[in-house]
């Protein structure tokens, strides 16, 4: 069976995502078609204005170039372990732009959050000054084809909305970048995941996260953690890799 490790790395206002591609050779059972699910987002920051609309840019697509039903899910929050779920919308197509089922899971944004037209792009109107902050657009295969292609069938990526209200505008502390959405890789290889940040609070503290982790796609596993402890002389960083016992 083909494994795909999906890594965060979360830097407090910034999130990019990888998936490492890693054969197991453990197991030789495999399905007919391997289907693997690639979310992207046309911009990592959105610039709104208090009262007016925006919308939050995702798109998805699966490797084999079927429209299969999937499932929608937009969270907010700085990270993967602690994200609050906002929308969620079960079987949506992009040939027909519906879901069977939809809901609203959090009472600020009633009223005022849809899907965009085709795509599961979050659209947010009015926007309100505390809608400030990271949301996440996932995307998972559904029923048969996410139980056979495993985690390869679902991929998040973030996007930050910046709202400003009259001549205040709340800045952004980092951005945080990744060479490549994708790494392929065998078993038994070293491989490097880079990452880049750019920002004045690029000294603060960095996890790396690996999931989804259960059937849900709403746990996962930091692998690696960086933390700043501030000191007379500057920023001093303990390291510590995790792993699963």
């Amino acid at each position: 069976m083909k494994m795909v490790l999906f890594l965060f790395v979360v830097l407090l206002a910034g999130a990019s995502t990888y998936s490492a591609a890693v054969p197991n050779e453990k197991s030789n059972k495999s399905p007919d078609i391997w289907r693997q699910m690639t979310v992207t987002a046309a911009n990592s920051e959105v610039l709104s204005v208090v009262g007016y609309g925006t919308t939050l840019n995702c798109d998805y697509s699966i490797s084999t170039g079927e429209d299969l039903p999937v499932t929608v899910n937009w969270f907010r929050g700085y990270g993967p372990l602690s994200p609050t779920k906002v929308f969620s919308c079960n079987s949506f197509q992009k040939s027909t732009n519906t879901c069977v089922n939809q809901q609203i899971h959090d009472s600020q944004f009633a009223g005022r959050i849809w899907l965009g037209s085709g795509t599961p792009s979050l659209v947010v109107a009015p926007v309100g000054y505390y809608d400030n902050d990271n949301f996440w657009c996932q995307i998972a295969l559904e029923g048969e084809e996410f139980s056979e292609n495993g985690e390869i069938g679902v991929d998040t990526k973030s996007v930050v909305m910046r709202v400003q209200e009259g001549d205040y505008e709340n800045g952004r502390r980092l951005a945080v970048s990744v060479s490549d959405d994708n790494v392929n890789t065998n078993v038994g290889d070293t491989v490097t995941l880079n990452c880049n940040c750019s920002g004045s609070f690029c000294t603060w503290s960095a996890y790396w996260y690996k999931g989804p982790v259960n059937l849900t796609h709403n746990e996962y596993e930091m692998v690696y953690e960086r933390v700043s402890h501030q000191a007379t002389s500057g920023p001093v960083w303990s390291t510590r890799p995790l792993k699963r016992t």
